[in-house]
């Protein structure tokens, strides 16, 4: 059995805001179920997630220049596999980016974080991956220190 971990570290190319005591650096870990079942031939899927603050809130953005800098890492947590065959349980790629998005009951299209990782099998069944992502963000528009917080209604896949 092969055990793949991505990890992938970025730099967005906007101009990087040099106040420090404006910037904070936040880490969101967590699990992401699957649904990639056992085939006898190799598959992928790609899953998408918000990074929440807490069960059904996240962050929003005024800007993109306000992510300073995004390391990703993910890897599988819960994998079946068949020990009389050669398999392989794989996150092939992670990443995070700021998209807007439209959710129910609020005005516009907010900047939100977005969580994307694609994910393979060979003759396994991956139950779920574990990721962590630490996040340097530039806070508040007046520097105040805030991020808004959105509470969604439900559970909700992010476009």
């Amino acid at each position: 059995m092969s055990y793949l971990p991505a990890t992938w570290s970025c730099t967005p190319t906007q101009t990087r805001y040099r106040q420090p005591e404006f910037a904070q650096r936040h880490t969101r870990a967590g699990l992401r179920s699957t649904s990639l079942e056992r085939a006898p031939a190799h598959r992928r899927e790609e899953l998408t997630s918000y990074l929440p603050v807490a069960a059904t809130t996240i962050n929003s953005y005024e800007t993109a220049s306000q992510i300073l800098d995004v390391t990703v890492t993910a890897a599988p947590s819960s994998v079946a596999d068949d020990d009389d065959e050669a398999t392989v349980a794989a996150v092939d790629s992670a990443s995070v980016s700021l998209r807007p998005q439209t959710l129910p009951g609020v005005s516009g299209s907010p900047l939100c974080l977005v969580f994307r990782a694609r994910v393979a099998a060979h003759k396994a069944t991956i139950h779920a991956i574990t990721y962590q992502v630490a996040i340097q963000s530039r806070i508040g528009g007046e520097g105040n220190g805030t991020l808004q917080r959105l509470n969604l209604a439900r559970t909700q896949t992010p476009q």
